[in-house]
């Protein structure tokens, strides 16, 4: 409650980060097996063929581009508007509008 606008922003950022980091390397940890499968339904049963799906650094690189670029789209936006203005203004008005909607789930019509 205590933080200040960079804190948040800060805090929100490694959270999606770490959801982006988490991603790609699940991605990267199946990669093989969804290569040996689309080279298998691409090539139809040619045995006489052969599709390179090794990883190489540059997929890794990519990999790494678009996580960070992932997180900062994700992660950014959101926590400036989450933080822009009095939040306390924006914690009170939160709170006031839930009671109201949750007033007339309540009440039969």
């Amino acid at each position: 409650m205590g933080a200040n606008r960079r804190r948040l922003v800060q805090q929100l950022l490694v959270e999606s980060l770490l959801i982006a980091v988490t991603g790609t390397a699940a991605g990267l940890a199946i990669a093989p097996l969804v290569g040996k499968s689309l080279a298998a339904i691409l090539l139809g049963g040619q045995f006489d063929a052969h599709i390179d799906t090794s990883l190489d650094i540059r997929l890794f690189g990519f990999a790494a581009l678009a996580a960070i670029v992932a997180a900062l789209v994700v992660g950014l936006i959101p926590a400036l508007q989450a933080t822009a203005g009095n939040l306390s203004e924006q914690i009170k008005q939160g709170q006031r509008g839930t009671q109201a909607h949750e007033r007339q789930r309540i009440l039969p019509r």
